[in-house]
């Protein structure tokens, strides 16, 4: 898969807005706020049937936890909605099973333990291993990203995603 736009959205039920999103210091900041049921009109008609949009919960990585009003509040009919968000564990990883996401991207930082990749692996299919990368590189820790691919084929995982944290873009790899 080529690297796929993807739609940052920020709020709470009733309120959610999508924008331009900047990375720093691994949270995210939302600019030029459109209201999210324009924004996924708008998706909708430039998409087709079956095509990925990724989702970006952008408050999940600035609070450090899983918004389950996005998860319960956001659907797009016909279209393959994968979320992006910060998950710590494999309860998150079950609030998740609720909402209309086809496959729910965890980034490698967030995680509280690398078992939580295990345990999900395990659990559903739906999970997607990523690594936020700036310059080709973990965008957290500015290491390579290699050694982390690797710790996620042992872990079981064929399919990984990595995330272009200024281009706000998600490249699947399977």
């Amino acid at each position: 898969m080529s690297p796929v736009r993807t739609i940052p959205v920020s709020g709470r039920r009733g309120a959610f807005v999508c924008g331009d999103a900047t990375f720093h210091s691994g949270t995210f900041s939302i600019h030029s706020p459109q209201d999210m049921k324009d924004v996924m009109t708008q998706i909708h008609g430039s998409t087709q049937r079956d095509d990925i949009v990724p989702i970006l919960d952008v408050d999940s990585f600035d609070r450090r936890y899983l918004n389950t009003d996005l998860i319960k509040e956001l659907r797009l009919r016909g279209r393959r909605l994968w979320l992006i968000s910060y998950v710590r564990s494999v309860d998150d990883i079950i609030d998740t099973m609720c909402g209309a996401f086809d496959r729910l991207c965890v980034p490698y930082h967030s995680i509280d333990d690398p078992d939580v990749l295990i345990e999900a692996h395990e659990l559903t299919e739906c999970v997607i291993p990523t690594v936020f990368v700036r310059e080709g590189k973990d965008a957290i820790t500015g290491d390579p990203v290699d050694p982390i691919l690797g710790s996620f084929r042992r872990m079981g995982y064929d399919e990984y995603a990595l995330f272009d944290v200024d281009g706000c873009e998600l490249t699947y790899c399977g």
